[in-house]
């Protein structure tokens, strides 16, 4: 019978972190002896054979669970109060596939309905789409970064998925966060040489297919 239990000590797999076979030989894994494992790897579970990792970035996030993670990204978005335009973002760990924390834009914690509390900034001042990044909402990525600050959440290594091109303001602690890959969903407003930055700093950039902004 197959099953899913911890399993850290495998002489052929010592870096995959699930077994997935009953031992039929009854060897005991020497840190969980509730674990029992086969001192042979059977052929579909050794590295390489039958190795569910995505062959294009060498993670485990296939094509599929990308595609459902834009969607919970875009969903979030709709969390957003802003009158202008709502952004999400998700931060992913690539090497287990689960999402580690998520943001989305927004007015200061505790504050009112809106970034200027029940009235937006940037409209009262006419501040253009993609300037002026200061005056208004925390961006989604700013308080994704700072809600996995604030909660111990590693962003080293991880993927950031974001709803719209990331602005200077934000590329900047993308960068230095850590964070390794930064999918872009196509269509967002392109902010002020964010994505140029990101890519000088040696940060990948992903962009896919995504809902256009009906004003573009």
């Amino acid at each position: 019978m197959q099953s899913r239990r911890p399993w850290s000590t495998c002489a052929q797999n010592q870096d995959r972190p699930w077994c997935l076979v009953r031992c039929t030989s009854r060897a005991t894994c020497s840190l969980n002896s509730d674990v029992i494992r086969t001192t042979t790897c059977p052929s579909w579970l050794r590295k390489g054979e039958g190795d569910q990792r995505n062959p294009t970035t060498g993670t485990a996030v296939k094509d599929k669970h990308l595609a459902i993670r834009i969607e919970q990204c875009l969903a979030l978005a709709k969390a957003s109060n802003c009158p202008r335009r709502q952004f999400g973002a998700l931060l992913v760990d690539p090497e287990r596939n689960v999402a580690l924390m998520d943001g989305y834009n927004g007015g200061p914690r505790g504050g009112g309905r809106l970034c200027g509390g029940e009235v937006c900034l940037r409209d009262e001042q006419n501040v253009a789409s993609g300037t002026r990044v200061e005056i208004g909402c925390h961006h989604a990525e700013m308080n994704l970064i700072c809600n996995a600050a604030a909660n111990g959440v590693p962003t080293n290594g991880a993927w950031l998925i974001v709803t719209g091109e990331p602005c200077m303001m934000c590329s900047k602690l993308i960068h230095h966060a850590g964070i390794k890959r930064v999918v872009i969903v196509d269509g967002g407003f392109a902010g002020e040489n964010g994505v140029s930055y990101l890519e000088q700093h040696g940060v990948e950039l992903q962009r896919t297919e995504g809902p256009k902004d009906p004003r573009a």
